[in-house]
Order: structure tokens, then C-alpha cells, then sequence
């Protein structure tokens, strides 16, 4: 209210001589300057403008400072963060390091990785054999050189280094009891492979598998002309390209080795 009335009077009042004379001026002839070197009052606009400047200025003030702070606490928690998991590396490093056998082993163990199973789990049942000391250190291990354990049985002693037993694990020359089957591989050799892994007589095997082959291929004969409702020796032409796709959705591996009957049922439905 004091800035209201202060510029209302400086808007509509003007000096006045009580003379008459209207001249403001000293004896001597000098104008009266005194009033012209004091400072002139601002306005009730520009004081607003001169508020809101100073308080835009201590906004940004405030905003820079806060975002400086959170800069320098996120450094803070980050290099803390890192520091942190540094640290955590090099004692699982030195807890492997010291829960490792020296190896290179004793003794004879028969050790088989089924298919589907991890590190983990195979570090696991490693340790129930006596082949390592710790699971922790055969996944750190597995995880350090960035191996692939394959399935199969493998030879393997008790008391070996985490190393040394990755090394046979992730070598699939090394494992047996799992037949593979190589792209291009004949009937005949696929069958005399399977027979030598599982003890069965070479001639029975192979009677068996042409046995089940004829007799799936007569099945088939029978539903297609069921079909079609007639019989032709080319019917089954170009059902190559639809066999090989059934089973490789069913799971089959082109490159051989993988694969079930129930997976390739499914892939041709």
C-alpha cells in the first residue's frame, strides 16, 4: 500500500511557486538542480520486473546446485557399486582358488552329464561323486573360460582340478554312452555305432530297424490312400521336403545327434 500512494503522488503532484514567479531558480540566476542529482525513484512495474529477476536467479541458483549434488551422488554410488562387485569377484576368485583340488586325481570315475543339465547342477553332482571340491568353483571356472559342457559318460578320477575336468567335460571326443549321428551318415553305420554302444547284436539291430521302417512305411501307404481314395507308386513324391520339416520342428537337429521319437510325433501334427 506505501508504493501504491508514493507513486500516485509522484504521478500527480508538480512544484508550485508561492511566489508567482514560477521560476525556480537561485538569486544568482542558477537553476535549482538539487532535485535532478537525487535518484529517481523506480516504478511500482520495474520493482516487480527487479523482484522477479532476483527470484529467477536464485531458482536457477537452486537448480544447478541440485542437479551438481545428484551428479556427484550418483558418481558416488556408481564407483561404489563397481568397487563393490570388484571386490565380490576377487574373493570368489580366491574361495575357488583355495576350495580346488591340485589334482590331478586318483582313481577311476565312471561320471555321466545328462542332457539338458547346467553348470550348476553338474558341479553339483561332481561334488557328491568326489570328482572336485566345491561347486562354486567348478561354475566359476566354467563361467571364467566360457566353456560348453556336453552330455555323455565320461572318465573321470576323484580329487581333480576344476580345470582338468572341464577340459574332458567340454571335449565330446571324450564322452560315450551317447550315440551321434552325423550329417550324411549311412543306415548302415549309424546302425553299427548303436550296436557297438549298447551291446546288441549287429545283424539283429538291423533287422529290427528295416522291420520298423517297412512297417511305419506301410502305414503311411494305407492313410494316403485312404485319402485319396486310389493307389499310385509316385504318391509319396515330394513328401521328403515335409518329413524333414515335421522333424525338425519336433526337435531333430540337422546337424545330427539330437532328437526324440515323441518330438518328431509332434512335429507332424
Amino acid at each position: 500500500m506505501p508504493d501504491d500512494f508514493r507513486e500516485f503522488f509522484e504521478e500527480r503532484t508538480q512544484w508550485t511557486d508561492t511566489d508567482g514567479s514560477g521560476d525556480h531558480t537561485h538569486p544568482h540566476g542558477t537553476a535549482d538542480l538539487s532535485d535532478a542529482n537525487d535518484e529517481v525513484p523506480l516504478s511500482r512495474r520495474q520493482l516487480r520486473k527487479s523482484h522477479e529477476k532476483r527470484r529467477n536467479q536464485q531458482i536457477i541458483r537452486i537448480v544447478a546446485i541440485v542437479v551438481v549434488v545428484a551428479m556427484v551422488v550418483g558418481l558416488l554410488v556408481f564407483g561404489y557399486t563397481k568397487l563393490k562387485s570388484w571386490r565380490n569377484a576377487r574373493e570368489r576368485a580366491s574361495q575357488a582358488l583355495t576350495a580346488d583340488y591340485p589334482g590331478p586325481g586318483t582313481g577311476k570315475v565312471e561320471f555321466t552329464v545328462e542332457s539338458g543339465e547346467g553348470p550348476a547342477e553338474i558341479g553339483n553332482n561332481l561334488v557328491k561323486a568326489d570328482v572336485v571340491k566345491s561347486q562354486a568353483a567348478f561354475t566359476s571356472a566354467v563361467a571364467a573360460n566360457n566353456s560348453t559342457l556336453y552330455p555323455g559318460t565320461y572318465e573321470l578320477k576323484k580329487h581333480m582340478a576344476c580345470a582338468d575336468v572341464i577340459a574332458i567335460l567340454s571335449d565330446q571326443s571324450k564322452a560315450t554312452g551317447f550315440l551321434q549321428v552325423k550329417a550324411g551318415e549311412r543306415v548302415s553305420q549309424v546302425i553299427a555305432d548303436a550296436a557297438q554302444l549298447s551291446g546288441i547284436n549287429v545283424k539283429s539291430l538291423k533287422t529290427l530297424t528295416y522291420v520298423i521302417t517297412s512297417t511305419l512305411c506301410a502305414l503311411c501307404g494305407v492313410i494316403v490312400a485312404g485319402n485319396l481314395s486310389s493307389a499310385d507308386a509316385t504318391l509319396g513324391v515330394g513328401y521328403e521336403t515335409d518329413t524333414i520339416a515335421a522333424v525338425v520342428i519336433g526337435g531333430v537337429a540337422m546337424s545330427g545327434g539330437e532328437g526324440t521319437i515323441w518330438g518328431s510325433l509332434l512335429g507332424t501334427a
